[in-house]
């Protein structure tokens, strides 16, 4: 999609996108790791006390209440995967990062 395009669905003017944005990379990647955030955030404030069962079982039940709701969000991201994440790759460290944060919160 061209910029104009973005811009139009976003209900902005194309000078003002780029004034917020210096390139559709840069746009494609700030999403990107809105939605990492976003789905990292999905798993803080669950409860334990009930066994690693129930928390996973909750977290995939709020995982999936997200996707429904935001699809746009598991399209984009699945599309990056399907493309061999080019611009994630560079974001595996800081993914790991947040995957042994949550193993942590399960095992605690």
């Amino acid at each position: 999609m061209r910029t104009r395009g973005i811009a139009e669905r976003a209900g902005i003017t194309k000078t003002k996108l780029h004034y917020h944005i210096g390139s559709k990379e840069e746009l494609y990647t700030e999403s990107l790791e809105q939605v990492m955030s976003t789905w990292n955030k999905l798993l803080y404030g669950l409860d334990m006390s009930n066994g690693p069962k129930a928390f996973l079982t909750a977290y995939i039940r709020r995982k999936v209440a997200h996707a429904v709701a935001h699809p746009e969000e598991v399209r984009l991201f699945t599309g990056e995967i399907m493309r061999g994440a080019p611009y994630l790759r560079a974001k595996w460290d800081q993914s790991r990062t947040a995957t042994l944060e949550a193993a942590e919160v399960i095992r605690g």
